[in-house]
């Protein structure tokens, strides 16, 4: 049961990057331009956590881990991008994805 389960999101998840892929493509060739702008200001990264509810600690661990990387980084002046020619910041946001919720 629990094979099926992850089966079915796994490939729920590929449909969606793939997806995500096709518009950006999509989007590229229309325009004629790359989707990332060449005045870009900093670098944005993401990742979801559970931040409440049951996994909440091991959550908060890993947000403070991610914090202090990228607070490492960035007083290093950033990250160096290529296309650029320069270092960027980067800015770091997390998704509480609210896993593990009590079931009310």
């Amino acid at each position: 049961m629990l094979d099926k389960i992850l089966t079915e999101k796994f490939r729920r998840t590929l449909k969606m990057v793939f997806l995500a892929v096709g518009v950006c493509f999509l989007f590229s060739f229309i325009t004629g331009q790359p989707v990332l702008a060449k005045d870009k200001k900093e670098i944005l990264l993401g990742a979801h956590q559970p931040l409440s509810g049951f996994g909440a600690s091991v959550g908060a661990d890993q947000k403070w881990a991610y914090d202090m990387a990228m607070a490492d980084i960035n007083k290093a002046g950033g990250i160096y991008v290529k296309e650029y020619g320069k270092k960027l910041p980067i800015r770091f946001e997390v998704y509480d994805d609210a896993r593990f919720q009590e079931s009310r």
